[in-house]
């Protein structure tokens, strides 16, 4: 018996569809994520050639998708676009895209890159920390150093320097010419020097290349911060203002705790501007208004858990013992306004040690600091056998087991 086979045109076609089929690529996750670039710093002026990499997305057994295109951007601070080149996009299933961006910075600060690889294959990005050159600067000050100090500080033409209890004097290519006994605390700030015995404080200014000493009684408990012809320190658990006036010379002002400053507990800092102080703990930064007399009279913001560190006229810099975190609190004239809080860049702010009083740290063989008016960094030629290394508003002091450097800022 015979079976009649009937295959209609659709039934045809859809054998037909179903024949031999183009094998599909397969594709997944991929699991490669790319190291973290290191910190990229380079200086203003001279040009800067960065790898731009963004690791793959996907693995695919037959290949990963190639970059056709490339289209980059540089920003600087400000948001402001600059010139720059770049090489092709180059592919690697394993790697990832790669350009290389070339471009000139004019100025310190931290610029940000971006690449996005096309087609739709993802953004790459990248900041690059520019540093003001300084490495070609000469020193203003050279002298013997007399052994390492616990404080040292320049007031050209003069260093001064702090070994336990006496302070020394140091002239440029003289050594010391004057000492003082039972020295208990040693700062400086705008061509001002103040430091304090038991029982006085002693602020010191240079006048025709002569240094001109004045001392008034007064008894300082934990230490004090140099604002110009003031000392701001701490008395009996009280804030105590040391001010100088042409005609009345030296006075002393106490300034209780209670009232508006009584909201701040275990300050750690202090400093001023003008008619306002700035007060820092660990969970407070505050402004307070010189008459102050109510509540309305204080500014506070959280401190973010970072530790108050060293102060510099009208800023208290903040620091993270374990994060690298790096900042500084700023107050300003009336009208009050909260402290303003500044950070450093995520990729500076973690190479500075810490430990410092004031941001600092070494790169490459170079010694970095931190400028207070914008947060940016300068660079500076660290001498052999160095010591001591001290930053202040004015003045880079490197003293080695021989002499003391003093530069000028």
């Amino acid at each position: 018996m015979r079976l009649a086979l009937r295959v209609t045109l659709p039934a045809l076609l859809s054998l037909v569809a179903c024949g031999p089929q183009q094998r599909v690529s397969q594709c997944s996750p991929s699991a490669t994520t790319g190291d973290k670039p290191p910190v990229l710093v380079v200086f203003a002026g001279e040009g800067a050639e960065v790898e731009m990499l963004l690791s793959p997305a996907v693995f695919c057994q037959d290949g990963n998708p190639i970059a056709s295109a490339v289209s980059t951007e540089v920003l600087n601070q400000a948001n402001d676009s600059l010139p720059h080149t770049q090489t092709p996009p180059t592919s690697s299933d394993t790697r990832g895209y790669t350009t290389r961006v070339t471009f000139t910075p004019s100025v310190p600060g931290v610029y940000y890159l971006t690449a996005r690889f096309e087609p739709s294959l993802g953004v790459a990005r990248r900041q690059v920390q520019v540093v003001a050159n300084r490495t070609a600067e000469t020193f203003t000050v050279r002298t013997p150093s007399p052994g390492t100090c616990d404080d040292i500080v320049g007031l050209e033409p003069f260093a001064l320097c702090r070994r336990g209890f006496e302070l020394s004097v140091l002239a440029a290519d003289a050594g010391a010419t004057y000492t003082e006994s039972n020295v208990l605390g040693l700062v400086a700030s705008q061509r001002t020097a103040w430091w304090w015995t038991g029982t006085t404080v002693t602020r010191a200014v240079v006048v025709n290349g002569t240094l001109n000493r004045t001392t008034t009684p007064a008894v300082i408990g934990t230490g004090g911060t140099a604002v110009s012809s003031q000392l701001l320190a701490r008395a009996n658990g009280d804030l105590l203002e040391v001010r100088f006036d042409e005609d009345a010379g030296l006075s002393v002002a106490t300034r209780s705790m209670p009232g508006p400053m009584s909201l701040i507990s275990n300050v750690g800092s202090a400093c001023r501007e003008g008619t306002t102080y700035g007060f820092g703990s660990a969970t407070q930064l505050c402004a307070v208004a010189d008459s102050a007399g109510t509540d309305a009279s204080v500014r506070c913001v959280d401190s973010a858990g970072l530790n108050p560190g060293a102060s510099e006229a009208n800023v208290i810099w903040l620091r993270g013992a374990e994060t690298g975190i790096v900042g500084l609190a700023r107050v300003v004239q009336p009208p009050l306004r909260d402290p303003e809080v500044l950070f450093l860049d995520a990729q500076a702010a973690a190479m500075i040690d810490t430990k410092q009083p004031t941001p600092a740290f070494n790169w490459n063989g170079k010694f970095l600091s931190v400028r207070r008016q914008d947060l940016t960094l300068e660079a500076w030629t660290l001498p052999p056998a160095t010591v001591k290394r001290v930053v202040t508003e004015e003045h880079i002091v490197f003293q080695t087991r021989d002499e003391v450097l003093l530069y000028r800022r």
